[in-house]
């Protein structure tokens, strides 16, 4: 008899893990560097940095909670360990053990990262999958563009409002931050962590809410985020559509990094 195979969603202890983490990076670790270093260090270098732990943070926490959650602990003697490649191994008090495939034969109840986007089998066609959508999605904002010229005589370049700095090697910085590192930890946190929880209340509530969490951090008080809307929408979809985060990812990466490409460029 075939048993279903069930993947362990993300609990709402895990995400209050990972709220309270992001929490304290924004306030108190860039409030730490400046009163310690002073203005030694620029922001995009703490923004980077921000980043980079957060993203550590993140795959630790979720680390810890998978190996909470991979050994329990049987009524008959036996503890059952849940591998990330696919495998359960049964470990009895005597010394031995039996390795069982997950074959559609028989199944225990698995967690891994495959729900949150992170399945390394999910990785190669997330990128085709991100790849594909950047292709359309550039061909149809150019035709949009050229359009939008020919019968308003605007220039769309006009709309991109990002200031770059002076300096050659802040640019680099500026570009390896905002068009890599800080698209792959707000995808890890915002489709990853977010959509994947809010899954469980359906696909339209997962993509408003996490679409509107990720708006409401890029509004500056004034301008309604109507691009990070829009992108956020667009997100959701593809991490849903391809079941890997690598298709968001990419996505929102060659976004970025076509708009400051064009920025930089005099």
């Amino acid at each position: 008899m075939k048993h279903q195979i069930q993947e362990r969603r993300p609990s709402p202890s895990l995400l209050l893990k990972i709220l309270a983490f992001i929490l304290a990076v924004e306030t108190i670790l860039p409030f730490a560097i400046k009163h310690f270093l002073g203005g030694s260090v620029s922001n995009i270098a703490i923004i980077l940095s921000l980043r980079c732990i957060e993203i550590t943070g993140m795959f630790m926490i979720m680390a810890g909670t998978s190996r909470d959650k991979k050994s329990a602990p049987k009524k008959d003697g036996k503890s059952t360990t849940q591998n990330f490649d696919g495998k359960s191994t049964t470990q009895n008090f005597d010394g031995k053990s039996a390795t069982q495939n997950f074959d559609g034969k028989s199944a225990t109840q698995i967690f891994n990262y495959s729900y949150w986007g992170f399945s390394k089998h999910r990785i190669p066609w997330g990128i085709k999958w991100g790849f594909l959508c950047s292709l359309c999605f550039g061909l149809l904002v150019i035709l949009s563009s050229v359009l939008v010229f020919l019968i308003t005589g605007t220039n769309p370049l006009d709309y991109i409002d990002v200031t770059m700095p002076q300096a050659r090697s802040q640019i680099y910085l500026f570009i390896i931050t905002g068009a890599i590192i800080a698209p792959a930890a707000e995808e890890i946190f915002f489709r990853g962590i977010i959509y994947s929880f809010c899954r469980r209340y359906g696909i339209f509530a997962a993509v408003v809410i996490s679409t509107a969490l990720f708006a409401l951090c890029h509004f500056d008080g004034h301008n309604i985020p109507i691009i990070q809307t829009a992108g956020g929408i667009i997100f959701a979809v593809s991490f849903e559509a391809s079941k890997s985060i690598a298709a968001p990812m990419i996505i929102h990466v060659m976004g970025n990094l076509t708009i400051f490409l064009i920025t930089a460029i005099p």
